[in-house]
C-alpha cells in the first residue's frame, strides 16, 4: 500500500505537466478559433450594415420622389409657396441618395448599371416636375401640357419603380445570405467557444484537483457538496416557476414541485410518464410537430401550451426548453422551464373584449368617430365617419382625409391643426366635404389631444356630425319666416295706410275715396285673415298634430258639395263648372278632401278666363295606368259634354282618381312641382291679383299624402292644366254600411246642362 502510493506520489508531476499543458494547448485552439470566427462574424455584421444602408438608400430616393410628386400636387392644387419647398427638398434628397447608393454599390456592376438608369429616369422625372410647376407658375391654364407631363410623368415613376424594385430585391436577397452566413458563423462560434472552455475548465479542474487530493479536504468537499446539492434542490423544488426535464420520448425525468402544485399531482403518477397526456387537443399537436426539431436544434423559446391539471381544469403556460447532449453531441435529456400565465390570458381576454366592445360602439354609433396621430395622419375612422366624408378608410388613412376637404376649408384647417399641436387644445368646427357622389356635406368636427404623462399630445381622438339637413331646414325655417314676415306686412301695410288716412281726415270731404279706402282695409283684411287661416292649417298638417278619422265617403257626394260651394264664385266670373259623377266608395277624411277640391276649383276659377269651362271628375285608378293619359271621365269633346261612348277597360283599381281641369293660361313644366311648396306661385303678381296666399297646393299636397294619396299636376302653356290627386278605396273588409259622409241636401248638378269647348290634351 505504502510502495503504490510513493508511485502515485511520483507519477503526480507527470499528470499535473500533462494535464496543463493539454489545457494550454486547447485553450490556445479555442483562443485562435474564437478569433478567426469572432473575425468572419465581425465581417458578416459589417456585410449585413451594407446591406441595409443600400436599402435605406433605396427608400430615400422613392421618399424624395414621393416628396417632390407631393410638393408639385399641393402647388397645383393651393398655390402655396411652402409646397415648392417641400418639391425641391424631395429633389435634393433623392439626388443626395443616388450619389450615395453608387458609392455603396461601387463593387457590383449590376447594381452600378440599374443606378444608372435610374438616375437617367430620375433627372427625366424632376425635369417634367419643374417644368410643370413652372408651367403652373407662369401659365396656370396650360391644363393640357399639365396633363402630358403628368403622364410623363407616372411613365418614368413606374419605370423608375421597377427599377427600385429589383435592386431592392436584389439587396433583400444579399440580406438574407449574409443574415445566414452570419447565425452560422454565431452558432460555430458558440459551439466552439461552449465544447473548448467547457474541456479546458475540466482539464484544468482535474489537474487542480490531483494537486488537492487529501483525504481531508476531499471529506470536507464531498460535505460541501452535499449541502449544494441540497441548496440546490431546495431551490430547484421551490422556485417560483415550473421545472422538468424529459427524456427523447417526450417522457417526464424530472419535475419540481411547484409544478407538481400547479397540477395537482404526487412526482410518482408523473415520472415516466409521456408529456402529451397532460397536453390540451391542440396543445398536443404543437408539441409533436415541435419536440423532434427541438431535440435536432437544443432550443426553444415562450412556446404557449395549456396543461391540463389532475381535476380537469386547464392550465395556460409558457415553456422554454434547452437540450441536453453528451460529449458526443447526442440528446439525453431537456431542460425545461415553465411560467404560469392565467393572468396574462385572463388580462390578454380583457383587452379583446374591450377591444371589440369599443369597435361595436364605434362601429354602430350614430355619428363619426375618428383618431389621427401627433402630426394629423388618419389612424381609425368608423363607418358614419366614412359616410358623412365620402370616403372608405383605406383611403382616409395617412393624410387622405385632405382630398375630401373642401379646398376653402383646408388651408384654415391646417393652419388650426398646427396650432392645436402647439397649445394641445380641443377644436370644434363645421367642415366641407367633397363627397364622392358630387354633392357637398357638412360636418360638425369636435377634436380633442390624447396626452402623454409629459403633458404632450400623442394622438387625437374626434367626432363629426352630419348637419348638412339641419343647415337645409334652418335655411328653409329662415326663408319661411322671411317670407311669412314679408306676406303679413304687404296686407297690414295697406290696412294701416288706409285707416290712417282715414283717421287723418283726408278724406272727410271726399266720401268715395273714403269709402274705396274702407274697401281696401277690408279686402286686406280678408287676405290678411285667409293668409293666417292657411299658415296655421299649414302648421297643423307639417307637425301631425291633426288627427284624421278616416270613413268610408261617396266621392260623387264629395265633389256635388265642393261644386255647390264653389258655384257662386264660378257664376260671378262667368266660369262653366262641367261635373262627372261616378260612384266610388273612397276611404278618407271627408273634411279634408272636401278642403282639397275646394281649393283646386277655387285655383281653377281664379286662372280661368269668362266662358271657360272648367271639369271635376272622378274615376278608378290603378298603379300601373299610366298618368301622362288621363283624361277626365265626362267625355268631353266638341259638340258637348256628354258620358263616353264607350267605357275605356282598365286593370282593378286601388284608388279613386279626382282630377280638376280648366282651361286657364297653363304652368311651366319646370314649375310643376314647385307650385306645391309654400309661398310659390307661377307669377309674383298672382297673389296681389288673385288674392292667393301661396299656400293652398302645399295645404293640398300635405293632407292627401296624410291620407295615403298622391297629388301633381300637369298642363300645357297656353291651353290648360289639370290637378289629379288619388285617395285609397274602402278598404274591401271593412263592414258595408251606408257611407257616413254622404251628403243628401246637395243638389246633383247635371253635366249635360254645361256646355264647353274641345277638352284640353294634356299630354
Amino acid at each position: 500500500m505504502w510502495i503504490r502510493n510513493r508511485r502515485f506520489s511520483r507519477l503526480l508531476p507527470s499528470w499535473r505537466r500533462s494535464g496543463l499543458g493539454a489545457a494550454l494547448l486547447l485553450l490556445l485552439a479555442v483562443g485562435v478559433s474564437s478569433y478567426n470566427s469572432l473575425r468572419e462574424l465581425v465581417l458578416n455584421r459589417q456585410k449585413l450594415e451594407h446591406s441595409y444602408q443600400v436599402l435605406r438608400k433605396l427608400d430615400r430616393v422613392e421618399s424624395g420622389i414621393k416628396d417632390s410628386e407631393l410638393g408639385r400636387r399641393g402647388y397645383l392644387v393651393q398655390q402655396d409657396e411652402d409646397f415648392l419647398l417641400m418639391f425641391r427638398s424631395g429633389l435634393q434628397t433623392a439626388d443626395v441618395a443616388l450619389d450615395e447608393l453608387q458609392t455603396l454599390t461601387g463593387d457590383e456592376p449590376n447594381q452600378q448599371q440599374r443606378i444608372q438608369a435610374v438616375r437617367l429616369l430620375v433627372n427625366q422625372r424632376f425635369s417634367a416636375l419643374r417644368q410643370s410647376v413652372g408651367i403652373q407658375r407662369n401659365f396656370p391654364k396650360e391644363q393640357q401640357t399639365q396633363a402630358e407631363l403628368t403622364l410623363q410623368g407616372q411613365q418614368a415613376q413606374y419605370q423608375i419603380q421597377v427599377l427600385l424594385s429589383q435592386m431592392s430585391h436584389h439587396e433583400q436577397s444579399l440580406l438574407q445570405q449574409r443574415s445566414t452566413q452570419m447565425t452560422n458563423s454565431l452558432q460555430a462560434t458558440k459551439l466552439i467557444s461552449l465544447v473548448g472552455y467547457g474541456l479546458s475548465f475540466g482539464l484544468i479542474v482535474w489537474v487542480f484537483y490531483l494537486l488537492e487530493a487529501e483525504i481531508r479536504q476531499r471529506r470536507a468537499a464531498e460535505q460541501t457538496s452535499r449541502q449544494s446539492v441540497t441548496e440546490t434542490a431546495d431551490l430547484y423544488n421551490n422556485a417560483p416557476c415550473g421545472y422538468h426535464s424529459l427524456d427523447r420520448q417526450g417522457r417526464f425525468v424530472q419535475i419540481n414541485d411547484t409544478e407538481l402544485n400547479w397540477l395537482g399531482y404526487e412526482r410518482s403518477e408523473l415520472l415516466g410518464q409521456p408529456v402529451v397526456k397532460l397536453l390540451s387537443a391542440s396543445s398536443q399537436g404543437v408539441f409533436q410537430a415541435l419536440f423532434p426539431k427541438f431535440v435536432q436544434q437544443g432550443q426553444l423559446k415562450n412556446l404557449e401550451l395549456e396543461l391540463r391539471r389532475k381535476d380537469g381544469s386547464m392550465l395556460p403556460v409558457s415553456l422554454s426548453s434547452t437540450a441536453i447532449r453528451d460529449a458526443a453531441g447526442r440528446f439525453i435529456m431537456s431542460r425545461s422551464s415553465l411560467f404560469d400565465i392565467s393572468e396574462l390570458k385572463q388580462t390578454e381576454a380583457a383587452l379583446r373584449m374591450s377591444e371589440a366592445t369599443f369597435r361595436s360602439l364605434s362601429e354602430f354609433a350614430p355619428i363619426g368617430i375618428f383618431m389621427t396621430n401627433a402630426v394629423g395622419q388618419m389612424v381609425y375612422s368608423n363607418a358614419q365617419a366614412q359616410k358623412i366624408g365620402g370616403y372608405s378608410l383605406a383611403q382616409s388613412l395617412g393624410f387622405g382625409w385632405t382630398q375630401f376637404i373642401h379646398p376653402d376649408d383646408l388651408r384654415w384647417i391646417m393652419e388650426q391643426w398646427r396650432e392645436q399641436g402647439a397649445q394641445a387644445s380641443s377644436t370644434y368646427n363645421d367642415v366641407r366635404y367633397l363627397h364622392q357622389d358630387g354633392t357637398i356635406r357638412y360636418g360638425c368636427v369636435r377634436t380633442a389631444p390624447i396626452l402623454s404623462a409629459e403633458a404632450t399630445p400623442v394622438a387625437y381622438v374626434g367626432t363629426v356630425e352630419d348637419i348638412t339637413e339641419s343647415r337645409a331646414m334652418a335655411q328653409i325655417k329662415s326663408e319661411f319666416v322671411s317670407t311669412v314676415s314679408h306676406e303679413l306686412r304687404t296686407p297690414l301695410t295697406a290696412i294701416r295706410g288706409s285707416l290712417g288716412l282715414l283717421a287723418g281726415g283726408v278724406y272727410d270731404q271726399k266720401p268715395e275715396k273714403g269709402r274705396r279706402m274702407l274697401q281696401v282695409a277690408a279686402e286686406q283684411t280678408d287676405r290678411l285673415v285667409r293668409l293666417i287661416n292657411d299658415i296655421l292649417d299649414f302648421q297643423r298638417l307639417e307637425s301631425g298634430k291633426i288627427t284624421l278619422t278616416m270613413q268610408s265617403c261617396d266621392a260623387a257626394a264629395l265633389i256635388q258639395q265642393a261644386v255647390e260651394a264653389m258655384r257662386p264664385s264660378a257664376e260671378a266670373e262667368q266660369i262653366q263648372i262641367c261635373v262627372a259623377l261616378t260612384p266610388i266608395q273612397v276611404w278618407v277624411h271627408p273634411d279634408s278632401i272636401l278642403q282639397t277640391l275646394t281649393n283646386l276649383i277655387s285655383n281653377a276659377i281664379k286662372f280661368s278666363d269668362p266662358g271657360k269651362t272648367i271639369c271635376v271628375s272622378v274615376q278608378p285608378h290603378s298603379l300601373e295606368l299610366d298618368s301622362a293619359k288621363l283624361r277626365p271621365s265626362c267625355g268631353c269633346h266638341e259638340g258637348g259634354c256628354h258620358e263616353p261612348d264607350t267605357p275605356i277597360p282598365s286593370p282593378p283599381a286601388d284608388y279613386a282618381l279626382f282630377m280638376v281641369q280648366d282651361e286657364g293660361r297653363g304652368i311651366p313644366a319646370e314649375l310643376l312641382e314647385k307650385v306645391f311648396d309654400q309661398f310659390q306661385q307661377v307669377d309674383a303678381s298672382d297673389s296681389r291679383l288673385k288674392g292667393g296666399t301661396g299656400l293652398g297646393l302645399a295645404i293640398c299636397r300635405k293632407i292627401v299624402e296624410q291620407q295615403g294619396g298622391q297629388i301633381w299636376a300637369e298642363s300645357l302653356l297656353g291651353q290648360g292644366s289639370v290637378f289629379c290627386f288619388t285617395v285609397p278605396l274602402q278598404p274591401t273588409d271593412s263592414p258595408a254600411q251606408p257611407p257616413s259622409c254622404s251628403f243628401a241636401e246637395a243638389s246633383p248638378v247635371d253635366p249635360l246642362m254645361l256646355s264647353r269647348p274641345a277638352p284640353i290634351s294634356i299630354r
